[in-house]
């Protein structure tokens, strides 16, 4: 190596490693990234480990500011090493979220005679609102990557026999087709991080 290619110094060869990672197996891409996002959040599991006066609803502020915090760091000191199609950013948001909700559902049943309306209300609140903020900053898209895909309808049939029953099936009334009786869900906002952590 020439001494330019040598104070360049670790980013470089991470960055090269990433861009070589990216054109091999798939499963080294997600290994690089699992791994990266373990460490990243790992200070995270210890700030606010369920025995932590800062674990409990009432601080919760702190949790989101913490993920904010690192977020902004991340893109300072890592941002350039990583493709920007792996979307680092969104997914470290992403798995904050996740070990979140289950740190949140563990401490709360903990701690269940402790919860009050007022302090439950505050931290949706928060919550929402932090969720808010990540659709504002992030498309979405590493999530598209966790949801199951549904099966696909089955091909329309072409056995002439069964036209005439699908047919006859059809000339119900348009009251016969909707559920009256069923209550509606209220129409969510188009964010794709909705209940991430609140649900």
């Amino acid at each position: 190596l020439c001494p330019q290619q040598r104070s360049a110094g670790p980013s470089n060869v991470l960055r090269d490693a990433c861009l070589v990672a990216n054109v091999l197996d798939p499963r080294i891409k997600q290994e690089i990234i699992k791994k990266f996002i373990k460490q990243h959040l790992s200070e995270y599991l210890v700030l606010f480990q369920e025995n932590q006066d800062v674990a409990w609803l009432d601080k919760i502020d702190r949790r989101y500011a913490w993920i904010k915090r690192q977020l902004v760091d991340y893109e300072e000191k890592y941002g350039r090493m990583f493709p920007g199609e792996w979307c680092m950013t969104e997914r470290i948001a992403v798995d904050f979220c996740h070990i979140t909700r289950m740190e949140l559902g563990k401490i709360m049943r903990t701690r269940a005679r402790e919860i009050e309306v007022k302090l439950l209300l505050f931290a949706i609140q928060r919550t929402t609102n932090f969720e808010g903020l990540l659709a504002k900053r992030f498309s979405g898209s590493t999530l598209s990557e966790t949801v199951t895909k549904k099966p696909d309808p089955p091909p329309a049939s072409t056995n002439p026999f069964l036209e005439e029953e699908s047919a006859t099936d059809e000339e119900e009334s348009p009251s016969e087709r909707l559920d009256i009786d069923k209550p509606q869900k209220p129409k969510i906002p188009n964010n794709p991080f909705h209940g991430i952590v609140s649900k």
